[in-house]
């Protein structure tokens, strides 16, 4: 905990004298490094409470992995949690927020792996995860995408178990994430060409 408070520490000192000019003003070229510095800061700090226990290293844990979803490095993030020691990751492999990110971390990875067999079985329980909202026609899509090497029959089947749920929740998804519009109609088109 030391370290972390000394790199909190460290982070504000600094964004304090980088953001100040002058006139003792801030000003824009010195706000941008403020607000980078503050969330490598923020994010270096939960790489260290993902050690603790409880919620604290759950929620800690899901911002780490979360970060990694969020700049498409799902080696990186996988590798970072399989450096957890292994007492913290079966303890937190229960913590529904922790498991949300590990799991869509995992799929990420075998996707960009291309690796058809693991992303048919890393992807399930992502895409039956409620909280996906609105990233649900992407995960979808990135499923059917890297899933494409599997055998005709093998991939025949897997759409047969999932398509009225999907096209069910991207319908759903059609009005509620007007953002996702242009996905969730290639999804759809994509799942509709399955089945014919």
């Amino acid at each position: 905990m030391a370290t972390c408070s000394k790199l909190l520490a460290a982070g504000t000192i600094l964004a304090s004298a980088l953001s100040a000019s002058g006139t003792g003003k801030a000003d824009d070229t010195a706000t941008a490094p403020t607000h980078t510095l503050g969330s490598v800061t923020t994010l270096d700090a939960d790489r260290y409470r993902a050690l603790e226990p409880g919620d604290a290293g759950s929620a800690a844990i899901a911002h780490v992995l979360a970060d990694f979803q969020r700049r498409g490095d799902g080696e990186g993030g996988f590798a970072w949690w399989m450096k957890l020691p292994i007492a913290v990751r079966s303890r937190q492999a229960n913590h529904s927020d922790a498991r949300y990110w590990r799991n869509r971390i995992e799929f990420l990875r075998d996707a960009q792996r291309k690796d058809a067999v693991s992303c048919a079985i890393s992807g399930r329980p992502v895409l039956a995860d409620e909280r996906l909202n609105c990233d649900y026609a992407t995960e979808l899509e990135r499923y059917l995408d890297c899933t494409i090497g599997l055998p005709q029959a093998r991939r025949a089947s897997l759409f047969d178990e999932l398509r009225d749920h999907a096209l069910a929740r991207l319908d759903a998804d059609a009005t509620r994430c007007p953002l996702a519009a242009g996905t969730i109609t290639d999804v759809s088109s994509k799942l509709h060409r399955q089945g014919s």
